[in-house]
């Protein structure tokens, strides 16, 4: 993921993790320009999932310690120092650059949304999917999601006021993943393979 000025990439890597460890990964930052890169975090286990603030100071990630769960990590990026915020997998920062998106476990079917200012979790919404990867749009009133069931996959838009889920892209259509909005909210990427 980019920073907002585009100095930078982040990402996770196993780049120094000993020879066949899949369970360890960790943060990196690469300079653009000069090709640096620069360990960020040091948390031991599986780092994953970048998610950069619009801000450029805060970084998303979501860590497995080894144990059973995964939790969700906020990186500052000024001081270095990185901050568990909850129990779940794939967060995301919601649009209005302070809350966070975030789901419970990697098979949970609900989709949370938490404020790191006060620790107050709110659900967003229940389905009988297993929710993914979640993106607000830029007024912060809608969430692309992607959805997993029974080996399918599909896309659905949230309201958040409501809290229900319209598909997108239904079922049976194709596999799509990792959906995002565009910055003006008229458009949504998403990532597709045909069924």
């Amino acid at each position: 993921v980019f920073s907002p000025d585009g100095r930078y990439v982040y990402f996770d890597s196993d780049r120094d993790a000993p020879r066949d460890a899949w369970a360890e990964a960790e943060i990196y930052r690469l300079e653009v320009r000069s090709g640096a890169v620069r360990r960020l975090t040091f948390d031991g286990g599986r780092c994953v999932g970048p998610q950069m603030n619009r801000d450029g100071r805060r970084l998303l990630y979501w860590r497995h310690g080894g144990v059973a769960f995964w939790t969700v990590h906020m990186l500052d990026l000024k001081t270095g120092r990185s901050a568990q915020l909850a129990e779940g997998v794939k967060p995301s920062w919601h649009a209005d650059g302070a809350r966070v998106l975030f789901v419970p476990s990697p098979r949970s079917r609900r989709l949370h949304i938490l404020d790191p200012r006060t620790n107050s979790v709110d659900l967003i919404t229940a389905s009988r999917f297993a929710a993914g990867t979640a993106s607000s749009d830029p007024a912060g009133d809608r969430i692309v999601l992607d959805a997993t069931r029974n080996g399918g996959s599909a896309t659905h838009v949230v309201d958040m006021a409501a809290g229900s889920a319209e598909p997108l892209i239904p079922w049976d259509e194709a596999r799509s993943a990792t959906p995002d909005w565009s910055p003006n909210g008229d458009r949504i990427a998403v990532a597709i393979q045909a069924a």
